[in-house]
């Protein structure tokens, strides 16, 4: 007696050969291959929004210490000269306390390397009838 396997053909737009990928890159790169980005900003996109915000507020201290007042800074780096005095009374976000955010941790390359459980521990050796290890 004969048995039939059957097996159904993969669906066709499932495949990674068969995608149509464009690389059409962001707002930060042309293209996703040659980006300068350690992580995709659609991967984490709270780290480029920190990283905005610290761009910003460097900008504010560097345009306060040129002399410019908060009426002036405020047009210049896109807020209110509500949020420019608030930034000043702040003062550096990297005052003791306060963690320095330096990006994420390891790219999704990295994480692809890496294990995120511990290695066993190897098993002891079984010894034999004499005490010897087999």
């Amino acid at each position: 007696m004969t048995t039939a396997v059957f097996t159904l053909p993969a669906r066709s737009d499932t495949l990674p050969e068969n995608a149509r990928f464009q690389d059409r890159g962001c707002d930060l790169s042309p293209s996703c291959l040659a980006c300068p980005l350690p992580v995709c900003k659609y991967d984490d996109p709270s780290w480029i929004r920190r990283a905005d915000r610290q761009s910003r507020v460097n900008e504010i201290f560097s345009l306060r210490e040129e002399g410019m007042t908060a009426n002036d800074i405020a047009p210049l780096v896109g807020v209110s000269p509500r949020t420019v005095h608030r930034v000043l009374r702040d003062g550096p976000k990297a005052d003791e306390g306060q963690v320095v955010d330096e990006g994420p941790l390891m790219t999704l390359r990295e994480l692809k390397e890496k294990s995120l459980f511990r290695r066993r521990a190897p098993l002891p050796p079984i010894l034999g009838a004499l005490g010897r290890a087999v």
